[in-house]
């Protein structure tokens, strides 16, 4: 995760984005270069093929820009109602998938709305994970 600098004891602002949308590429990328800041970018599968979803070719220009790209799961599936080896590809499965884009430096993952328990944290953190993000709030409602 890339913290944006801070000056004395100033807490850093992380800017994070979840799933993967058009819009970041159209409007946040944009505005986040006009102002030297940088962020997070969480991404899920590509298979879900309709405008709202981001393009993954822009994916590798995107990070070459200075922008993380980071594991947000596959499915964007609540994972803590599934068993290790779910979780573990449904991590993975991204991985792979980022990689043969040329995205291979991810070091965060963010949970799929909020969702984690000890299983799932100890999962992320064997993959060799640096940083997870749970949010704030309570988890989201969503069912698989």
């Amino acid at each position: 995760m890339r913290f944006a600098k801070t000056q004395g004891n100033e807490a850093p602002i992380v800017l994070t984005f979840d799933d993967g949308l058009s819009s970041h590429g159209e409007f946040v990328i944009p505005l986040l270069k006009k102002y030297n800041l940088t962020g997070t970018f969480f991404i899920t599968n590509n298979e879900w093929e309709d405008e709202s979803r981001i393009d993954w070719n822009l994916l590798k220009v995107i990070e070459e820009d200075g922008f993380e790209i980071a594991n947000h799961t596959y499915g964007h599936r609540k994972l803590t109602i599934h068993n290790e080896m779910f979780v573990s590809n449904e991590i993975t499965q991204l991985e792979k998938s980022l990689i043969d884009y040329g995205i291979t430096d991810m070091k965060t993952f963010c949970y799929p709305g909020y969702h984690n328990n000890t299983m799932v944290q100890s999962i992320v953190e064997s993959l060799g994970y640096d940083f997870a993000r749970q949010g704030y709030g309570e988890p989201n409602g969503f069912d698989d």
